[in-house]
């Protein structure tokens, strides 16, 4: 079971391989699977000189607070361990929806499509292959110098901002891509988050996210409690090892937080997530699921018949009649 930090935890984000159909033109060894289900793999990325951060594209003033620069200083020190540190929804055996959704939008090659909160950029050749412009927003000066590497499209733009203040991009976008980058610990800033995505967006523009699921966690738990009770002398007993495998005390079930030493990372309720697009400003909203594969414990895969955990996948519109009421 999970000893290590639940799915979706990341030790601060996500990102992945290149894998695309041979018609998009994008580098690499990247077929599309007979099954149409988009993977992309991994690979650790060649040691590289960072450019300075003044060197850098940056919209709008730098950000003021102390906060944001020491989140924006831990995404740095991430950035030369990414594959060591980061759970995503894009590695092998992850079922997720998220590519064949963008991949079947009609008319995507004429529209422009944001990564928000890119990291290393390893979903932005993917875009840049599909869509008619590409801007991939990041606050970590080191993320943004591994995506230029990554992705050298003539119709990729980087700009260095925090998601706290999207104001520049105001009704710039017809979709906005966010992939487990709404992380923030105060609801306060979730909600600020959401709404600045939405100002992005032009009317009727589209989002794409992905997010931490907290009824994953609790399936999660239940399963492993009926597990220790076949194996425990009384139920008491088994609900302590559960509780113990599962990491119960780091949790905020109430606020939907997963807290370990100083990281600590939003989870969402499906029906908590609704409200809190809905209030964003988003309509027509369709929930899916990014299932990950069980692994093995102890040798065996012991709930490989069981549903999988899970993200959640998110598609929404903006309201016809939004405005950013801050």
């Amino acid at each position: 079971m999970h000893s290590a930090p639940p799915r979706g935890w990341c030790k601060r984000d996500p990102e992945g391989k290149r894998e695309v159909d041979e018609t998009s033109a994008l580098p690499g060894n990247c077929p599309l699977e007979a099954t149409g289900v988009y993977h992309i793999d991994f690979r650790p990325l060649a040691d590289k000189e960072v450019q300075n951060d003044n060197e850098l594209p940056r919209h709008g003033q730098r950000e003021s607070t102390e906060n944001v620069r020491m989140n924006a200083q831990v995404w740095d020190r991430i950035s030369e361990s990414y594959f060591e540190e980061i759970s995503t929804p894009f590695q092998a055996e992850v079922v997720n929806p998220l590519l064949d959704y963008l991949d079947g939008l009609p008319g995507r090659e004429n529209l422009t499509v944001a990564d928000l909160g890119c990291g290393i950029g390893n979903l932005l050749p993917f875009l840049a292959g599909r869509f008619k412009a590409v801007v991939a927003v990041d606050f970590s000066p080191k993320m943004l110098s591994a995506a230029q590497e990554n992705c050298a499209y003539d119709n990729v733009q980087f700009c260095r901002q925090s998601l706290t203040d999207l104001a520049v991009f105001q009704g710039q976008f017809d979709v906005a891509v966010t992939v487990n980058s709404v992380l923030a610990p105060s609801l306060d800033v979730v909600d600020q988050i959401l709404r600045g995505v939405a100002g992005t967006l032009k009317p009727a523009g589209i989002l794409a996210g992905i997010f931490p699921s907290m009824e994953s966690v609790l399936h999660e738990g239940g399963l492993i409690l009926d597990w220790e009770r076949q194996r425990s002398e009384n139920e008491q007993q088994a609900l302590r090892r559960a509780q113990r495998k599962t990491k119960t005390s780091c949790y905020d079930f109430i606020a939907g937080l997963y807290t370990e030493g100083s990281d600590c990372q939003k989870f969402y309720y499906s029906f908590e997530l609704r409200r809190r697009l809905q209030k964003a400003g988003f309509r027509g909203l369709q929930f899916g699921k990014v299932l990950y594969p069980w692994h093995k414990e102890d040798g065996e895969i012991r709930f490989s018949s069981e549903p999988r955990l899970w993200d959640w996948f998110v598609r929404a519109t903006l309201s016809s009649g939004w405005s950013d009421r801050g």
